[in-house]
């Protein structure tokens, strides 16, 4: 699966970048599918092709992720082969050596995403053992903690409506990658082209990750005419609460942009709890949908913001013979 199949504009094709394309077209997708179901029924309508196409192409994403970039591999000659071209700032230098600078920087950023969830693995551990202790109390208190939200902020239903649109993925981690990507090549700083890819990476895996979980649970939305609980595996519209998607990618991206730049840390962190307020307020998820969404988003965005802070530092651990002088 790793054979070279073609090269075009100096990016090397394999069967598994193959599966990675279609899986990025197959998720992306869906949005069109989307708009299109809801402008034939002339009302939002969320069709069941949508899911399946979520679940198709988070399932290709994840597989490609983790098979076919093998992001906890151990460092090897080919990976110490890869980390220097990694670590060269990230100039438009022609489109074909773009491609193949920003490629490079990808696969050492996820590999090195990966052996940091390797080397604190109990760490990740404890934190979602913590979440789970503390689900069962939540959820006991869902229904009047989201009454409660909701009457606090019945004023301000047009700003989490706002906040709720700009929360989506392609308005949100797909929209700040390219804005700091472009602020990056306008002020000619490195790290902030990094920390937009960071962005986009961190907001893709958690959204990945999201869209495998929720059919899985199958946890009943609060404003679904059913009872309150789990009904998964299951791809039907609304029953799929948990984890929450815009509290998980808007909070892995934010954690990874500012782990990149920390100067960025309170706007971001307002911006995202902003979203996990208005997905309250909306009525579209209970306290514990957000809960999860967050420990999945955190936990995504602060592997991949220390994989892109270590990869912009120009080294990382799994290399410490660059940190002493020996080669």
């Amino acid at each position: 699966m790793n054979e070279v199949l073609f090269e075009t504009l100096g990016v090397v094709v394999t069967p598994w970048k193959i599966v990675g394309y279609v899986g990025v077209f197959t998720f992306a997708g869906r949005w069109v599918v989307q708009v299109y179901a809801s402008h034939r029924r002339q009302a939002p309508t969320v069709p069941r092709a949508f899911w399946y196409m979520s679940l198709t192409g988070s399932l290709l994403l994840l597989s490609y992720f983790i098979l076919g970039r093998h992001p906890v591999e151990p460092v090897s000659g080919a990976d110490r082969r890869v980390q220097p071209a990694a670590r060269r700032p990230l100039r438009a230098r022609g489109r074909g050596l773009m491609l193949v600078a920003i490629g490079a920087y990808v696969r050492a950023l996820l590999a090195e995403a990966g052996r940091h969830v390797a080397r604190h693995r109990w760490r990740y551990v404890a934190a979602w053992a913590a979440a789970a202790v503390v689900t069962p109390v939540l959820m006991a208190h869902d229904a009047t903690w989201l009454a409660a939200v909701q009457a606090w902020g019945g004023e301000w239903l047009g700003a989490a409506r706002v906040l709720s649109t700009i929360g989506r993925f392609e308005n949100s981690s797909l929209s700040f990658a390219a804005a700091l990507a472009a602020l990056g090549l306008l002020l000619a700083s490195d790290r902030l082209r990094r920390a937009a890819i960071a962005c986009l990476m961190a907001g893709l895996v958690a959204g990945v990750l999201v869209n495998v979980a929720r059919p899985a649970l199958g946890r009943a939305r609060p404003h679904v005419p059913v009872a309150p609980g789990f009904y998964g595996p299951t791809l039907q519209s609304g029953l799929d609460g948990m984890p929450s998607g815009h509290a998980s990618s808007n909070v892995a991206s934010a954690v990874a942009v500012t782990m990149v730049v920390p100067a960025l840390a309170p706007p971001l962190a307002v911006y995202a709890a902003g979203v996990c307020w208005s997905r309250l307020q909306l009525n579209r998820h209970y306290p514990s949908d957000i809960l999860w969404g967050i420990v999945l988003g955190g936990s995504v965005g602060v592997a991949v913001g220390a994989a892109a802070r270590d990869l912009n530092g120009g080294r990382t651990r799994a290399d410490p013979s660059r940190s002493n002088g020996r080669s």
